[in-house]
């Protein structure tokens, strides 16, 4: 079942929405009140708080107003547990285990009142391969694998999933990672395909592989 418009264009259409701004103007208007919020009052709520998906400088699709070090000194401040960094195009594994070090030696020399745990994740954008989760293994800091992101790869093909996106789902299940499963349309390469059909599959497939008493962290 083709949909209108098709994939690419959704795909295209959010990045201009994103860049051109104009989706906060409209927040702003319905909801005038945010104007009147002052930094720091979310912090009672974000005690013990995981944030999963922390979009941050630098970004691969469009500018952001914080880069991910101040966003994880942030988040130590309020007391969060942790926040996992997300891009689209590029895995932030690394970065997310340099910014732990920093965090950890604000905390050590008490420039920070307490540390946050920084974790990033493997985007499978230009690659299905397995071994690009395997190599992120290494890291303590790998803890998500995001699925169809910004145009990225094709995961069902023919309403089966791939072969080798099953063993990455393999993976993530042997060694805890989480799975983000994102919306077919974010990319051109499902061209013509719908949003359930695409992801119906992959969602039987993970809940297949991985067993009912296992959680997506």
């Amino acid at each position: 079942m083709a949909r209108t418009p098709t994939a690419g264009l959704i795909a295209d259409e959010r990045l201009r929405e994103l860049s051109s701004g104009g989706w906060l103007r409209r927040f702003l208007e319905e909801y005038p009140g945010v104007r009147e919020l002052r930094a720091g009052a979310e912090d009672a709520c974000l005690a013990g708080a995981v944030d999963v998906h922390v979009h941050a400088d630098p970004c691969s699709l469009i500018a952001r107003n914080q880069d991910f070090t101040q966003v994880a000194i942030d988040a130590a401040r309020a007391g969060m547990r942790a926040v996992v960094r997300k891009d689209h195009h590029y895995s932030t594994v690394g970065e997310a285990y340099a910014v732990q070090r920093h965090i950890d030696h604000l905390a050590d020399t008490g420039a920070l009142p307490r540390r946050v745990e920084v974790y990033g994740g493997v985007p499978l954008t230009f690659s299905c391969d397995p071994k690009q989760v395997e190599q992120a293994l290494r890291f303590p800091t790998f803890k998500m694998i995001w699925l169809n992101p910004v145009n990225g790869e094709t995961l069902v093909e023919g309403g089966k999933v791939r072969p080798e996106v099953e063993r990455i789902i393999e993976l993530a299940r042997d060694h805890g990672i989480g799975l983000n499963l994102g919306a077919p349309s974010h990319s051109r390469k499902y061209e013509g395909t719908d949003d359930y059909e695409a992801l119906a599959p992959l969602v039987e497939r993970v809940g297949v592989l991985l067993p009912q008493s296992s959680t997506i962290r």
